[in-house]
Formats: C-alpha cells, structure tokens, sequence
C-alpha cells in the first residue's frame, strides 16, 4: 500500500463529477500530487475554495424523529456500468445507456402504479433511491462518471437523462473488491498513482466517504439524500433514520475488508451498533447490503461461513424487519426467501426479536430492467415491497408479476399500534442556526420576529 502526504493526509485523489476529494482534504478540482489544483471545476466557473477535511465519523442521535411514520423508497441495485441485459456483453456503454435510462424512467413513472397488495393506494412520491452496490463493474474514471451523470440529479440537463431523486449509494464487489490488485489509475488519472494498483477501489470508497461526510460545509455529492443519523469513516457504513425507520447501509457485506485499502474497517461494528440503538430508540431497522447469499452465505461450504456467525450473532433476536440486496441480477424479488442463520451449520432462519423470520428481497439489476420499491407505514402498521419492470421502447412501467408473493408482498410491523388520526406535514424550514449564531441579540430577536410573521402571513 503507498501512503502520501502523511498519515492525515492518507492519499491524494480526485472525484471528477463535482467537488474533487482527496483521502483526507478535498478541492473542487482536486490536488495531484505534482501539480496545483486547477481554479475552476465543469459543473460551473466556481473558484477552488480552500482545502478542507472529509467529514469524520458521527451518531447515533444526529437525526431526530422528524414524525413521519410513511415512507416509500426505490432500491435498485448492480447499476454496474456497462454491463447491459445482452448476455454476450459486458462492456457495451450504449446499450448500458439504454438499460439505465429506462431504469430512471421507471422509477419517474412509479406514481403511475396502484399497489396490487394490500390497500391498493397508489404508490406515493418516493423519499429517495438506496443504491446496494456495484455502482460500476470495475470503478474505472469513466464507468465512475457516467453513473454519476445517470444517477446524480443534474437540473441543468433535460428531465430524462438523469434521476431526479435524491440517493444514497452503497459499494458492491464490483466497486471495491474485484479489482484490488488489478486497477492501474497512472495513464487514465495520475491522480490516483499514490494508491498504486488499488486506485480504482480506493475511488470508489473515497466517493461514498466524500457524500456522506461532505468536504467541509462543501456537499460533494448534491442529490445525496440526508437524514443520516450514524456514520462510521473508515468503513462508509451510515444510517438513514426516517421518523422510527432506520436503513441501515452496510455496502459489500458486513464482514468485508480489504487491508490494501488505505484506512477501511469492516462494517460489522457499525452493524453491531445499530441493533443496540434500535432496541435503545425501539427503531425498526431495514438492513441495506449488496451481498448475502453467495460470497456472504450461511452454506457450510462457504469460505465466509464462520464470519457469517458474527452476522448471525448480531441479528438474530434484533429489531429488524428486512434485509434489501443485489449481487445476483436475474434472481429479484423475495425469490430466495429469508435470511439464513450459520450457526447450526445446517439449513435453518434467523429469527428478529419478534420470532419473526427475516425477508431478503434483491433489488435485480439495471441489466435486467426491474427495481424494487418498499413502502414502510408505522402508522398502519405494515410494510410491503413491489417489483417494478421499467419500461421499454413499446412497454411502460408496470409491476413484474405482481400476483406472486415473491414479487409483491405485504408484511405485519411486529409491536406497533395503529394509530386511526395520523397525518403529517413535513416542517417548515427553520431559521439557519449558525447565522443566528453569528447574529448581535438585536439582529438575532428582529430576525426570529421577522420569521413568526411571515409564518402569520403564510
């Protein structure tokens, strides 16, 4: 592994769309390490602004209960550009293209649909998209550019060429796994020849890092989704809470590590973290990771299989109502049933705190034209999930054999009350702290009287 600049500055790299993040500082266009960062940046004529450090870890508690007890989300998984639904190709970047632009305008059309079980409501503006893993097939410069023109929200470009909602991307295998060991960044992006061979991997990491930390007050990613509650740096893992739901971003799989990665932790703690603080809060927790079930399984012949018992410890008896995956493409849905449990070494399902067994639904991939969208309501009671064909050149968005439990299913929450007077109205933004911070009293008092009459007026 080469280290650069230090242990605080643990690597000098760049992220290309947007702001440029280093392992440890970040600049708009990135710092090399022969050369000066550049004064402007593609998204605009904006001078650098000064160099400042990643985010560090923080939570549990940053997110309070905002009240909402109905949230609908998309999860899609292995975007994994250019992989596209030819079986014969891997590497075709139009037809890649294609597959992902359908895929976004499926997700714009969602409201078009009714759920099939259960009340059938229509389905409600999505809060966002969780994306588990394998962003890229290989987190090369180009694969990493062109799924963040797709999947970051541009308002300069036309509504159909890229997702419109906010996300929360995870790694997969294909991120930073595969190609450990095998990803020579010097020809394509000097930036990144501190990292040697592990450029591309390191990238990848550093990418999720930068959303969730920011650089500084600077948002790296624009459109990434918030409300997180709980960060980890070294691992990336974080929690988005929403009212008593909490997503719990896991990436790759729990036990996942590589040592040629400059400061990565496993996300296990975390994950161990999580399940206390859940039962502290009395949370729900929906667990969100690329891979359970092949290289992360319970089978007695997987090499993981004794790491598979940590994640065995934690979650059984926990307060977890799913798991939401991707790694196997064609294999979507809730078609491989629930979570296994390792430690019998012999097939059996690991329970929550209810006695309840534990769904697995996979999220497909872009290639296969079909994502998932879950809906949570507290307030009722129940969840459900739904997976969705994207449309195509004489197709719409529709759902995928809605008519099969393991397509579209509605589930009871365990220990919850129905509550019959339920509403909720997202709050009206409050008056920037830090500026009333900085204000003189007298400033501060005019300014908080000026917001209670235009609330009067409004």
């Amino acid at each position: 592994m080469v280290r650069a600049l230090g242990s605080e500055l643990q690597a000098v790299t760049a992220l290309t769309v947007g702001p440029k993040v280093a392992g440890g500082f970040c600049k708009k266009n990135g710092i090399n390490v022969n050369t000066k960062p550049k004064g402007s940046y593609s998204r605009g004529g904006s001078k650098s602004p000064k160099t400042c450090k990643l985010g560090d870890s923080f939570g549990p508690g940053a997110q309070p209960d905002n009240g909402n007890r109905d949230v609908t989300v998309v999860m899609v998984s292995d975007v994994q550009l250019p992989w596209c639904h030819k079986e014969d190709s891997r590497m075709d970047m139009p037809c890649a293209l294609e597959d992902n632009f359908y895929m976004i305008q499926g997700i714009k059309a969602l409201e078009s649909l009714s759920w099939v079980e259960g009340d059938a409501d229509p389905v409600a503006t999505p809060l966002g998209v969780f994306i588990a893993g394998d962003l890229t097939a290989f987190g090369s410069r180009n694969q990493y550019i062109t799924y963040r023109k797709l999947w970051e929200t541009r308002d300069d470009e036309s509504p159909n060429k890229n997702n419109k909602l906010p996300i929360w991307p995870g790694l997969g295998n294909h991120d930073y796994a595969n190609n450990i060991e095998g990803c020579n960044t010097l020809l394509e992006e000097p930036t990144w020849a501190p990292y040697a061979m592990n450029g591309c991997a390191q990238r990848m990491l550093t990418y999720v890092r930068a959303a969730v930390g920011k650089c500084g007050d600077e948002a790296v990613v624009k459109s990434f989704g918030g409300f997180v509650d709980h960060y980890h740096k070294d691992s990336a893992a974080y929690t988005v809470r929403y009212g008593r739901i909490r997503f719990v971003h896991l990436h790759n799989y729990p036990t996942f590590r590589r040592e040629q990665l400059t400061g990565m932790a496993s996300t296990i703690g975390f994950l161990k973290d999580e399940v206390a603080e859940a039962s502290k809060t009395e949370d729900y927790l929906v667990l969100v990771m690329h891979d359970v079930g092949q290289h992360f399984s319970a089978e007695a012949h997987d090499g993981q299989v004794e790491r598979y018992d940590y994640f065995s410890d934690i979650v059984a008896g926990s307060r977890t109502l799913a798991v939401f995956a991707g790694h196997l493409h064609p294999t979507g849905g809730m078609k491989r049933g629930f979570l296994q449990d390792s430690r019998p070494r012999e097939y059996t399902l690991l329970q929550n705190t209810w006695g309840e067994n534990i769904p697995v639904i996979r999220n497909w991939a872009s290639s296969e034209q079909r994502f998932v969208v879950a809906q949570v309501n507290v307030a009722r009671c129940y969840w459900r999930f739904g997976s969705v064909s994207a449309p195509g050149k004489d197709s719409a968005t529709a759902w995928y054999s809605p008519e099969s439990q393991e397509q579209q299913r509605v589930f009871t929450i365990p220990n919850c009350t129905i509550d019959e007077n339920y509403s909720w109205t997202p709050p009206t933004k409050e008056p920037d702290a830090a500026v009333l911070s900085m204000a003189t009293p007298h400033t501060a008092t005019m300014t908080l009287l000026l917001v209670l009459l235009l609330s009067l007026l409004t």
